[in-house]
């Protein structure tokens, strides 16, 4: 009966949960893991005082280095392009599980305790000293592995993609090349923009790239200075957002240039014939066509500007708001920081440093998780969705995310609503099961009782009693027939006598034939369960009188 419960449990779990694109494929063999992390090609592992490597062809662990404190992390050092292990006696918060985006695939109750990370199209999840392993069936592939994907320009015949190990540059859409640009370009650090057909890389310095022999030359040195992020040519006059400034750039003659507002500046676009840009203090800034300048405050720190049906979305640190047409903000969703945004379609495309999502239908769906995103580096063209990580290029089919992800995603939203139906249609067919079971067994049991009805009498109890010395009273013998002393009084009633009235009898001459075989009145004492006094006084001198 109680295999048939667990069964039955385990069914409810299966059924209750909503179908997902991420598939439990085992437990790993380990036990006593304290948390999990990676470099992105591997899975490691902090275990007793060692962090170690998992090795997933040969399934066995090896371990790399001693690990201080109780949890170890790999850290990605800027410096030397490497991974640093880390130690701390807590689990950060930007490394602990976010519960409402796996609740619905891991056993049990999610907790603070419990790390996830992605390795490649596997997931890796450690809760309560275990770790389950998934498999992700995803819609995307990853290029430029291992690099901090700055940047991707993209026009009919022409690729550029901008990293933190260089630039490469690719003429298929279909391939990409793993052959950096020439000269002496070690990293990117912003936007590249095609202003009167040249193109111009904001790396720190501004650099302009020469097409036809594939080499930088460097257009104005920053060192000393605010750092090149993005140009817009707006009106005829190119604009410079830099990363503490923003001004007027002449590109042939750097003599002309001047810084126009100090500001920590994170994005300009134009719209409706003005310039906007934004800063992390809360600054929006509205440029018009003679170059008036007017700024509005807010208590925002804005990240990101995006336009989509003639309005301003302003991504910050904690939400999405919208500039209304009284230049206040409206706030479009909350609680999700928007590095970068923009709209596919009417869809809202966005990417923070905890994943690429899609706001749809009023509701934040999770395309990509786990995966910190750079700025500027999300963008599409008619073949593909670019969204630029720390260590890799994430890639989509534009058509793939038109005609399948949108899609399926409004078939979940509105299956999530109807959710509760199916649930409860789920348990009817369980409690359902559970009463036919029950029945079952109340059957059963009622031609047990029958059965008992012809098969225990007095004799057979006394039999029991003698032959097994554990059942000295009357709940035992219930227990050794498998039913209740209520039950076995009710099949002696047709003898007038009971169970207790019997067990006496059959105790009286246990006595009895140990008197006869020379024991002692403790031994006899312990056979029947009563005291010695209790069978001085009463068994003896009953068996006398016998």
């Amino acid at each position: 009966m109680k295999r048939i419960l667990y069964f039955l449990v385990f069914l409810f779990s299966l059924l209750t949960v909503e179908a997902q694109d991420t598939i439990f494929v085992k437990s790993l063999n380990l036990s006593n893991v304290k948390n999990v992390t990676t470099d992105n090609k591997d899975l490691y592992f902090r275990m007793d005082n060692k962090l170690y490597y998992y090795n997933q062809e040969k399934s066995k662990p090896i371990a790399k280095t001693k690990g201080n404190l109780k949890y170890s992390w790999l850290e990605f050092d800027s410096d030397s392009q490497d991974y640093a292990v880390m130690n701390s006696n807590y689990i950060p918060l930007n490394r602990r599980i976010n519960c409402k985006y796996y609740e619905n695939i891991i056993p049990g109750f999610c907790n603070k305790q419990a790390t996830v990370v992605r390795v490649n199209n596997n997931l890796f999840i450690c809760l309560n000293g275990k770790i389950l392993q998934y498999r992700i069936d995803t819609n995307y592939k990853i290029e430029h592995k291992g690099r901090s994907i700055r940047h991707v320009f993209s026009e009919p015949g022409r690729r550029i993609i901008s990293t933190y190990s260089g630039v490469f540059s690719d003429s298929l859409w279909t391939q990409f090349s793993s052959i950096k640009i020439k000269g002496d370009l070690e990293y990117s650090n912003g936007v590249l923009s095609k202003i009167n057909g040249n193109y111009y890389l904001c790396q720190d310095d501004l650099l302009k790239l020469n097409i036809n022999n594939s080499t930088f030359e460097n257009v104005l040195a920053t060192e000393n200075g605010p750092r090149t992020r993005k140009l817009v040519d707006f009106k005829g006059v190119i604009y410079a957002m830099y990363n503490s400034a923003l001004g007027i750039i002449d590109l042939d003659n750097s003599i002309n240039n001047k810084i126009l507002i100090n500001d920590e500046f994170t994005d300009i676009q134009i719209h409706q014939n003005k310039l906007y840009a934004c800063s992390t203090n809360g600054n929006l800034y509205i440029i018009d066509s003679k170059g008036s300048i007017d700024v509005y405050t807010f208590d925002y720190s804005f990240n990101d500007i995006s336009i989509y049906d003639s309005q301003i979305y302003l991504g910050t640190k904690t939400n999405m708001v919208r500039l209304n047409e009284n230049l206040g903000l409206d706030v479009v969703f909350e609680n999700e920081e928007v590095i970068q945004s923009m709209f596919l379609d009417d869809s809202l495309l966005f990417t923070n440093n905890r994943g690429f999502h899609i706001f749809l239908d009023g509701q934040i769906n999770t395309i990509i998780d786990n995966i910190e995103f750079n700025k500027f580096a999300l963008s599409f063209d008619d073949n593909y969705i670019y969204a630029g990580s720390v260590n890799g290029l994430y890639i989509i089919e534009t058509s793939t995310m038109r005609e399948v992800i949108v899609p399926n995603l409004l078939d979940k939203v509105y299956i999530k609503n109807d959710s509760s139906l199916l649930k409860y249609t789920y348990l009817i067919i369980i409690f359902s099961l559970l009463i036919i079971i029950f029945s079952f067994w109340f059957v059963l049991k009622r031609r047990k009782d029958k059965n008992l009805k012809h098969t225990i009498s007095s004799e057979i109890i006394i039999q029991i009693i003698e032959d097994k010395p554990k059942v000295i009273s009357v709940e035992n013998l219930a227990e050794y027939l498998n039913t209740s002393v209520v039950q076995i009084n009710r099949n002696l009633k047709r003898e007038n006598t009971t169970a207790l009235k019997i067990l006496i009898i059959a105790k009286k001459k246990i006595t009895s034939d140990m008197l006869k075989e020379g024991a002692s009145i403790k031994e006899i004492s312990k056979r029947v369960g009563y005291s010695e006094r209790y069978v001085k006084e009463k068994l003896i001198i009953d068996c006398a009188i016998d």
